[in-house]
């Protein structure tokens, strides 16, 4: 049994062709959970608390309440943290 035509490239001006030597990830588009993981990858041992916080997606609603409450409070910190370096202006030394 033989491919069809139209799986083979023949009398497709070689568009099936063309598309064997992309990778597949370039075909397809990234879904939330591949963009999620390339950033976790990110992730090293100097990351800050913060960033490793943002990277934290927890599934029991206990735990996002406290992942909520832990981002709001390092917020006000870095808020309150620039202030101090430089009351004026906003910004850090």
């Amino acid at each position: 049994m033989a491919f069809p035509k139209r799986l083979t490239g023949i009398g497709h001006r070689g568009r099936v062709e063309q598309a064997r030597g992309r990778d597949v990830l370039d075909l397809i588009p990234p879904t939330d959970d591949i963009r999620h993981l390339g950033r976790v990858w990110q992730l090293t041992a100097e990351s800050s608390p913060v960033v490793r916080l943002l990277m934290w997606r927890p599934t029991d609603e206990g735990d996002r309440a406290i992942r909520a409450y832990l981002l709001a409070f390092a917020h006000r910190v870095i808020l309150e943290d620039r202030k101090v370096r430089h009351p004026f202006s906003g910004r850090s030394k």
